[in-house]
């Protein structure tokens, strides 16, 4: 009995030593589960944490891209962008730099030129969730909205001793000097260009001027009603080339107007050009003709049946020329020194004639030149032209003088090069890329009328199919302004194509403009770009720059109408606030161009009505001005000032180095000077509807 039970009790302590091994492998594998599956949990939320903080970068990444994006739109089209703005896809509207959950933009000018600018534009995504990004680009703005460095005006006068030094001139109806432009930075020297006529006051008045030549708007010698033309124009006997206005060689009134591409007018000639592409001609809804009595703006009647729309072709009108050479020889005491030979054409109705053959070369030391034997041209020659080459300093024929008649066989060459102008024609092909421009550019004869087009008084003209109405041709300024024009990307600026020989090889690739071109590059049919020097009479009249696109870009307004006497003055910023501030400065005037960076300092600024500047200023860049202006005392600029009214200017002692631009009357006043052209680069805040590329980007 002992025994049994002795042995049912070591059976039960090894079952419950069983028992409790199980219970702590039951318990290890109940602590390796927790410890699994806290690990998995643990893992599962760092994943969705990860993945929240992607799914945030990824917002905040493609938030700050928009907002580089929506930079570059808006320097594209002209839209306030030079103080920084919110981006529109913003989660938090009218956000500010850091504001959380926001998406700031700032556009920051790096170097600014006449009509570009290397632009760093800077977006930040700021508390997108958990993330921040910051993006940046380095892009390249080129303005096409006006060309660089430029006087324009509705009309101009001019009193005093005021003086157009450098730089050309437009004006969109009527250009009036008192003094012809010194042309004291040539070369190149100003061109003047009117869409109506041009003139000059007393002393050595020229009367009203019609037509450059006479075959370049269709009128005869005179102009008709006894207006002149560029031959009786140029004063004087015709024996010697001091004797010709030489300013009047570089006229060319009834000009080409233009209008923007976004316009209504140029929406309708593009409309034109659609349809009519095809066949190159005036189709259904677009064959109406000028009315009856109509006047065109070379004070010319209207031919009977003249159609509104049509095509310039751009090609420069050639006969042939004279057969023989001239002679040259040395003349008396004069200003030439160096060895040069002689070239004549013929100026006819159909156009100017091929050149001569050259003369035998003649050197000179402190010499004038007579030339002999000048060959007379066929009936209906009213003019002929002589034009000159200086070995070792011409590229080409230059116009040295004109004889206005077609009787006299001799002529003294008086004045050299620099002082002769126009280059000698030489090819009549077209100047338009025929890929973009297959029929020629596109253009509406438009009505304008009193008082937008008067005379030099303010009254209304005399005659038309209405009282005072002349009928101005019209093409789109994006398509003209892309063939004549190309973008100097090492100066920032705007520069004509062509080298005045039309040899200029083509750019491949060429940058690209507002309109498709196939190749990509603007070329003529000889395969060589347009040359806006050699042919100056294919210019057109800028339309005035659109002020919501220029003044949308200040740095500080003032408002009201008053006297500006000193600087800094009060203003305020884009966002309201109140500061104060100069006109720029400009920290080496003595350098070609002046204001280099980074040490100048440009500012845009707006100021609203009626003002008047006094004292001893000075400033650079951008002077917007919506009213009227009126410049006197001392004032030194370096830039462009554009008045959406009336400039009057030079009661005192103005110097402009940049350009001046009024959408109404400009009035050049007592003693002002405008140095444009050539001589001013980044003298600018470049403003208005631009093309952008991009150079370079980095996330940081």
């Amino acid at each position: 009995m002992l025994s049994l039970m002795w042995k049912l009790f070591e059976k039960s302590r090894f079952r419950a030593r069983d028992r409790g091994a199980a219970l702590i492998t039951v318990l290890l594998f109940v602590v390796l589960m927790f410890i699994l599956i806290t690990a998995m949990l643990s893992v599962t939320g760092n994943e969705v944490v990860i993945a929240g903080l992607q799914k945030d970068g990824i917002r905040a990444t493609e938030l700050a891209q928009a907002g580089l994006q929506e930079a570059i739109a808006r320097v594209m089209n002209g839209r306030a962008y030079i103080t920084g703005f919110c981006s529109a896809l913003s989660p938090t509207p009218g956000c500010q730099a850091g504001t959380p959950n926001g998406v700031y933009v700032t556009v920051t000018q790096v170097y600014p030129g006449a009509n570009a600018a290397y632009l760093q534009i800077d977006a930040v995504a700021t508390g997108i969730g958990r993330a921040t990004r910051h993006l940046t680009a380095l892009v390249l703005q080129e303005v096409i909205a006006f060309p660089p460095n430029v006087t324009f005006a509705a009309s101009v006068t001019e009193q005093g001793s005021a003086d157009i030094s450098c730089g050309d001139a437009y004006s969109q109806t009527f250009l009036r000097y008192k003094n012809p432009p010194s042309n004291g930075c040539a070369p190149p020297q100003t061109l003047t260009y009117a869409g109506y006529r041009i003139s000059k006051t007393t002393p050595n008045d020229v009367p009203l001027c019609y037509s450059a030549r006479p075959w370049m708007a269709g009128a005869g010698v005179n102009c008709g009603n006894t207006k002149s033309d560029f031959a009786t124009a140029n004063a004087g006997n015709g024996t010697k080339s001091s004797d010709n206005n030489q300013d009047v060689q570089n006229w060319y009134p009834s000009m080409r107007l233009t209008t923007p591409q976004s316009s209504t007018l140029g929406r309708d000639i593009l409309g034109f050009q659609a349809i009519a592409n095809p066949v190159c001609q005036p189709t259904v809804g677009y064959q109406d003709s000028i009315p009856p009595l109509a006047i065109l703006q070379n004070e010319i009647a209207a031919p009977s049946n003249m159609k509104v729309y049509g095509y310039d072709t751009d090609t420069p009108p050639m006969v042939a020329g004279p057969a023989t050479k001239p002679t040259a020889a040395a003349g008396a005491s004069g200003p030439l020194n160096s060895t040069y030979t002689i070239v004549v054409t013929w100026w006819t109705s159909s156009g100017e004639s091929y050149a001569s053959p050259a003369s035998d070369p003649i050197s000179v030391t402190n010499k004038n030149i007579d030339v002999t034997n000048i060959p007379t041209g066929p009936g209906g020659t009213t003019a002929r032209g002589i034009y000159a080459f200086k070995s070792g300093v011409s590229g080409y024929y230059q116009l040295a003088g004109v004889i206005p008649n077609n009787t006299a066989t001799t002529f003294t060459i008086d004045l050299d090069q620099p002082k002769w102008t126009t280059p000698l024609q030489t090819s009549p092909v077209s100047q338009l890329d025929p890929d973009f421009l297959r029929c020629g550019l596109p253009y509406k004869w438009v009505a304008m009328d009193y008082p937008d087009l008067s005379d030099e008084t303010g009254s209304p003209l005399p005659g038309g199919d209405v009282a005072g109405r002349r009928w101005f041709k019209t093409i789109i300024f994006e398509q003209w302004f892309q063939n004549y024009w190309r973008m100097d990307t090492d100066k920032l600026t705007l520069v004509k194509r062509g080298n005045g020989q039309g040899t200029q090889a083509c750019l491949n690739p060429d940058l690209p403009g507002p309109f498709a071109d196939p190749d990509g590059s603007i070329c003529t049919a000889n395969n060589t770009q347009p040359d806006l020097i050699q042919y100056p009479q294919f210019a057109a009249v800028p339309p005035f720059p659109d002020m919501s696109s220029v003044s949308s870009n200040y740095h500080c307004s003032k408002s009201g109408s008053g006297v500006l006497n000193s600087l800094p003055t009060s203003c305020t910023k884009p966002d309201g606030s109140s500061t104060t501030s100069d006109l720029g400065y400009c920290s080496d005037t003595s350098t070609t161009p002046p204001c280099p960076p980074p040490g100048s300092r440009s500012v845009a600024f707006e100021l609203n009505g009626d003002w008047t500047i006094n004292g001893n200023l000075t400033g650079y860049g951008t002077i917007v001005v919506n009213g009227n202006l009126v410049v006197n005392g001392t004032f030194t600029y370096y830039g462009t000032i554009i008045v959406n009214g009336t400039l009057q200017a030079g009661t005192g002692n103005v110097n402009v180095y940049g350009g001046l631009v009024a959408q109404d009357t400009l009035r050049l006043i007592g003693n002002i000077t405008v140095n444009g052209g050539t001589t001013v680069g980044s003298a600018g805040v470049p403003t208005g509807n631009s093309l952008v590329f991009g150079k370079a980007w980095y996330e940081r």
